[in-house]
Parts: structure tokens; C-alpha cells; sequence
């Protein structure tokens, strides 16, 4: 199993986690396995969430950002992120981000 994380990146995140984003980080915790399977088909690894759901201020409008290492040797890197955004929002039912880091 993956270890799905948040980004150390906001020091000053919210006290207070709005509804929306306790619900999304549910969603997520929820359908782990399906989200670590669609993972493992693009050759990605270490999954980080980032912007409002990490920061814990998500509205209704946000989708989920999600920050993933691509192995080396999974084919075109643009193909790879769109189709982990494509299949992780139809698994969370909603609009989801991708980006890639190169992991050495």
C-alpha cells in the first residue's frame, strides 16, 4: 500500500478543516485501494496531496491536487499524469489534478 500524505508545504494550515475538505480526504481514505491500483498502472509512486484539500480549506468548487513520482521507464510522462487525473476523478467522482516530480 502507497502512503497517501500531504505536502509539508503550508506551515500555517487552517485549524479549523472545512466540510468539504474532511469530506474529500474521506473519499480518498476510502478508496485507497482503487486510487494505489490506478497508481501502480502508470508507474507512479508516493502520492502527496497539495493546495486547498491538503491545506484543509476546499470549498464545494475544489478539485484534488495530487503531486505523484513517475518511475522511470512508464512511457510519455504527459500521457501518464493525464491518465491518472482522468481515472482518479472518475473514481472520486470529481475533478482531480495531476503533477508529476522526476524521482531519480
Amino acid at each position: 500500500m502507497r502512503a497517501w500524505q500531504e505536502v509539508a508545504l503550508y506551515p500555517c494550515r487552517m485549524n479549523t478543516v472545512t466540510s468539504e475538505s474532511a469530506a474529500l480526504r474521506a473519499a480518498i481514505a476510502t478508496k485507497h485501494v482503487a486510487l494505489d491500483e490506478i497508481l501502480g498502472r502508470y508507474d507512479a509512486a508516493n502520492p502527496r496531496l497539495f493546495g486547498s484539500v491538503a491545506r484543509g480549506d476546499a470549498t464545494s468548487n475544489s478539485d484534488v491536487d495530487l503531486l505523484v513520482d513517475l518511475l522511470p521507464g512508464g512511457g510519455n510522462e504527459l500521457l501518464r499524469v493525464a491518465g491518472i487525473a482522468e481515472e482518479l476523478s472518475n473514481v472520486l467522482g470529481l475533478p482531480c489534478g495531476s503533477t508529476s516530480s522526476r524521482r531519480p
